[in-house]
């Protein structure tokens, strides 16, 4: 029962045509699959949406200490002792704040705060002896 029989159900350009018409739209998929993973790769993430503030006193209170970190910095700075671990933990403050997260905002602050407190107590001390 091969192709060359006139008397087969089926003939063999009939197979012929549905094996290309198969082939035609594996292709046509495989393509837009790859296309439309190609295309989420090339668009923008949307941005994330922005936190609502967890309510008023908790923001008041995270500017505050915000506040105080950046004197503490501006202070450490003066006194020629800032850390650089100080002045990082300042910033991851600041952008804690601006993504509205108050209890990471709090957080950064008082590391701030504390390093710079003890980089500038570290002045009172001699430098190690050689």
């Amino acid at each position: 029962m091969g192709c060359d029989q006139g008397s087969t159900v089926v003939s063999c350009e009939q197979v012929r045509q549905s094996v290309h018409r198969v082939f035609a739209v594996g292709v046509l998929i495989g393509t837009l699959v790859c296309g439309a993973s190609s295309m989420a790769e090339l668009l923008p993430e949307p941005p994330a949406p922005t936190p609502a503030p967890e309510n008023d006193e908790a923001m008041a209170m995270a500017e505050m200490s915000l506040a105080l970190a950046e004197v503490a910095v501006a202070h450490a700075r003066a006194e020629k002792a800032l850390w650089t671990t100080a002045f990082d933990a300042l910033q991851q403050a600041r952008a804690s704040r601006r993504r509205g997260d108050v209890a990471a905002t709090l957080e950064a602050t008082a590391r701030a705060r504390e390093l710079c407190e003890l980089s500038i107590g570290q002045l009172a001390y001699p430098p190690e002896k050689q």
